[in-house]
């Protein structure tokens, strides 16, 4: 592997690619989605470096301080640098999964929701409303194509005061359509009903309370409430534990 580093505001952000390989441009990515996130979220990443390493063939995982990406996101950045997704949505997995995991996959959406959602959120922030938009209507259409293939589930597999039903494998979850794309739609809708200071204040204290905790969809309803002062039992009701395909 080739190695390059970038210092940003004490975070160390580390590259790994091919040699001869040119990772500059997505760390300057990564270094604007990490800026947006922290802005947003008043948190800092749980390790002080944080490595993404570019290998041969298709990957984008995410773990502790690390992210395993294909070397094609490379080439796909050089080609238009719109094309900066992976970034935004590994690095949010610091957060929303690292810093904030899921209790268990009864509640995965809100990894992968929560990441699918930021990187739109960060396109909006670095490429302007259509950008957003865009990521917009690809998450419309995978849910819709999840509606129609018959495969609708809710958000989180357990409501209130039903037993706690949690698969036991990531490969026995809802389809990805739900968990990332409605899970995305969902946070979508919900930005638009409590306005943006409520929304983002809501998140900051979600990631105050459940940092290096299991976090539920409860807890985020409960963070969601506290900030917009709203009674938001109906919303989680209808988007978050009941098939949404009209989301």
């Amino acid at each position: 592997f080739q190695e390059t580093r970038l210092e940003l505001d004490g975070l160390q952000l580390r590259a790994l690619g091919p040699a001869g390989s040119d990772p500059s441009a997505a760390l300057a990515a990564t270094a604007h989605a990490y800026r947006f996130l922290y802005d947003k979220l008043h948190a800092r990443l749980p390790a002080a470096v944080y490595s993404q390493v570019f290998v041969h063939g298709e990957a984008a995982q995410e773990a502790a301080g690390l992210a395993l990406l294909g070397e094609s996101f490379l080439s796909d950045l050089a080609a238009d640098p719109k094309e900066d997704w992976a970034f935004s949505h590994e690095l949010a997995h610091q957060w929303f999964a690292v810093l904030v995991p899921c209790a268990d996959f009864a509640d995965f959406w809100l990894n992968e929701g929560l990441a699918t959602f930021l990187v739109a959120a960060i396109k909006e922030k670095r490429w302007g409303p259509a950008a957003y938009e865009r990521e917009l209507a690809l998450w419309r259409a995978r849910s819709a194509k999840v509606h129609q293939a018959g495969r609708d589930l809710p958000l989180a597999l357990s409501a209130p005061g039903a037993p706690r039903r949690a698969p036991p494998t990531e490969s026995q979850l809802q389809p990805r359509g739900v968990t990332y794309a409605r899970g995305a739609l969902a946070l979508h809708r919900l930005r638009g009903e409590l306005g943006e200071d409520s929304f983002w204040s809501g998140l900051r204290l979600y990631v105050r309370e459940r940092a290096g905790q299991g976090a539920r969809s409860e807890d985020l309803r409960r963070a969601m409430e506290a900030a917009s002062r709203r009674d938001l039992r109906p919303f989680f009701a209808r988007w978050v534990y009941a098939a949404a395909p009209d989301i």
